[in-house]
């Protein structure tokens, strides 16, 4: 589960103010759970620097600074309040004062001068969820750039890196990136979007004692649920609902559309991910033979694409009468290969015999203006755009940076009736009632061919008792996996094949 800022503000003022759970109450819980993150990262002759801002971030430092003076750590409190703070960090720093510790103001850069030689671990309190917007110039942004030029060992952000949103992902690079974060209740769209989940460092998340009826309340009011999702199933684990004495029928035949002029690699790559994933039977309809690949007799083939244009009668009728259970169209396609009758026929079949349909590449040109009007099913439908091709599905189509974006690309999918998977550093899977993060991703995965290679898989899943957006989700875990379990053992260009 993933809250928004808003929401987590909301349920941190509800359990106060309705459930009768003290704002104190709670902030001493995360000051002791920043003290005893703070002690694990902890090593013998470090130095404590915090920096305690003028809201509730600033104040849960201060419970942090009260334990750690109270357990004899070396330890430096900066104010960076400038002279306003909250009512509940106006009373923590009295208590940490009635024990006889002094902060010191920061003024500029010259008050880090006595730290520069020495091994620190940084907590970062200065802002929290609240912010909206850039950092305005001031005492905090000085603070912040003068501590990231320190040589902390740590840096400990509480709830995020100060001067990022919590809602907003594709942000500029945070100003003291944080090499650990805490955060309560639930992560936030900050902690698992890219690039801001790189400027939070090894996120952990702590419990509070919020009041669940508060949590009820204020979820209760989602009409989309947002998920971080990081289940990588065992392959065999997908496929256990079948009987022992199965067929390939169970298993599902699968076609596969794709691979214009001098890119049949791609659609042949994506059929042998199909087989792979578990695929009873693939069939390959090749766009092109020009300067193909060896036909592999893995698969089966038909004609009626060579020509470049597809006979929508001939396929039809395949998908009829040979029970094919999904289709994938597009890998190595960079036009659209459909119309506005493919897309009436898919919706046909898909209605008939519960086709399932996954598009790809070229075939995600203008593919909302074209199935405008036509009803498709969103757990049998999957977009699969990467960035450059999300900006051709439709003009208007926001690029998912934000919370609110979220909210409008849902809206879409239940209109078109397709699930969408995003797959960008930030991979996210849009389906009517869900939006789900996955974090499993790695860089080594995007070379050309790795988006052929989940469409693939996709499509080779999808003959089980999964919605395409599981399924989606679940391959793309899968191959980030395996990318990381080769990456330790094989060189860069070897990773590719191996995944396959």
């Amino acid at each position: 589960m993933i809250w928004s800022g808003s929401e987590t503000q909301d349920i941190d003022r509800l359990s106060s103010q309705i459930y009768g759970i003290p704002s104190r109450t709670l902030m001493e819980e995360a000051g002791k759970a920043i003290f005893r993150l703070a002690l694990r990262l902890w090593k013998p002759y470090s130095h404590f620097i915090l920096l305690a801002g003028s809201g509730n971030n600033g104040g849960d430092a201060l419970v942090a600074a009260r334990l750690l003076f109270e357990a004899d750590f070396s330890l430096t409190c900066f104010d960076v309040s400038d002279g306003k703070e909250s009512n509940e960090r106006h009373y923590q720093r009295l208590e940490l004062e009635k024990k006889g510790f002094a902060l010191k103001p920061f003024r500029d850069a010259a008050d880090f001068d006595p730290f520069r030689d020495r091994s620190l671990i940084i907590i970062d309190g200065l802002l929290g969820l609240g912010l909206k917007g850039s950092l305005r110039d001031g005492l905090t942004r000085n603070c912040l750039e003068a501590a990231s030029h320190l040589h902390s060992r740590v840096v400990l952000a509480i709830d995020l890196p100060s001067g990022l949103e919590a809602d907003t992902w594709d942000t500029e690079p945070a100003r003291l990136p944080a090499t650990h974060t805490i955060t309560f209740g639930a992560l936030k769209p900050v902690h698992v979007g890219e690039p801001s989940r790189r400027w939070c460092g090894d996120v952990n998340l702590a419990t509070l004692g919020f009041a669940p009826e508060a949590i009820q309340d204020v979820l209760s009011k989602r009409t989309i649920s947002l998920i971080h999702d990081t289940y990588t199933p065992a392959l065999a684990t997908l496929w256990r609902h079948l009987p022992p004495d199965a067929h390939k029928y169970d298993r599902g035949h699968v076609l596969a559309i794709g691979g214009s002029p001098g890119k049949v690699g791609a659609i042949m790559m994506a059929a042998a991910a199909a087989l792979k994933g578990g695929a009873g039977w693939v069939t390959v309809a090749p766009l092109s033979e020009i300067m193909a690949p060896a036909w592999s007799r893995e698969f089966t083939y038909e004609t009626f694409g060579l020509e470049g244009e597809i006979d929508l009668s001939a396929m039809k009728r395949f998908i009829e009468t040979r029970k094919v259970k999904a289709v994938l169209i597009g890998p190595g396609t960079m036009e659209t290969p459909l119309t506005r009758k493919f897309m009436e026929c898919f919706a046909e079949l898909q209605k008939k015999q519960q086709l399932r349909l996954v598009f790809d590449a070229g075939a995600l040109s203008d593919i909302l203006k074209l199935s405008e009007g036509l009803a498709f099913d969103p757990d049998h439908t999957l977009l699969t755009p990467h960035p450059g091709e999300w900006k051709r599905l439709q003009k208007e189509m926001p690029t998912p940076q934000h919370v609110g974006d979220i909210w409008d690309l849902c809206e879409l999918t239940q209109k078109q009736g397709m699930s969408m998977i995003y797959k960008s550093a930030s991979p996210m899977i849009f389906a009517p009632e869900s939006v789900r993060f996955l974090t499993q991703g790695d860089n080594r995965l995007g070379r050309a061919g790795s988006g052929d290679l989940l469409a693939g898989l996709i499509l080779g899943l999808s003959s089980g008792p999964y919605s395409l957006h599981e399924l989606a989700g679940h391959a793309q875990n899968m191959l980030a996996l395996s990318a990381s379990r080769l990456a330790a053992s094989q060189a860069p260009l070897e990773l590719l094949n191996g995944i396959v």
